[in-house]
């Protein structure tokens, strides 16, 4: 995941969370029809209006990473409907409990919790940016993690304003 790189996605508060509704229209536009959509989508509203996160950008980070597949597992520790991360360093308390990922309430609470630590961390660094050493993207070469493309993070963006586009004109029709 590169998640970091849609910052610009989150650092605006969110006026008012879309209502369940249009959250479960956006999933049953992109999901099989086997995928529980209104179930996913009151989880998807709650995490939202609790964190105040756009849920539409929830829908695409799960859309991208696993096609809405909950019992999805990569080869390299990411698991569930937002391919969370475990490690000793990312969501240590997961170790040996990976398998609770597959529940889609934890799962989303998790990536939510990503998103909002994610969207702290670049509030703290936009007021700083001066230099190209102090872009919140230059800590990631820094840190030793080497970007080659940003294609997860052009599909998450796309789909996420195409998303929003269409909500917005479902509120005017």
């Amino acid at each position: 995941m590169i998640w970091p790189f849609l910052a610009t996605l989150w650092l605006s508060p969110l006026a008012d969370v879309p209502s369940t509704q249009a959250i479960q229209a956006a999933i049953q536009s992109l999901a099989p029809r086997r995928v529980p959509a209104k179930k996913y989508a009151r989880i998807i509203h709650r995490e939202a209006r609790r964190r105040n996160i756009d849920p539409f950008l929830i829908v695409a980070i799960i859309h991208v990473e696993s096609s809405w597949n909950s019992r999805a597992k990569s080869p390299t520790a990411d698991w569930g409907l937002g391919q969370v991360h475990v490690s000793k360093t990312s969501n240590p308390e997961l170790i040996g409990k990976e398998y609770l990922l597959f529940d889609p309430n934890i799962n989303i609470d998790y990536v939510v919790k990503t998103l909002v630590m994610w969207r702290a961390y670049h509030r703290r660094c936009a007021a700083r940016v001066n230099t190209p050493s102090q872009h919140p993207w230059w800590s990631h070469y820094q840190w030793g993690y080497v970007v080659r493309d940003l294609t997860w993070s052009k599909k998450v963006t796309a789909l996420y304003h195409a998303l929003r586009q269409r909500a917005i004109l479902r509120v005017v029709a």
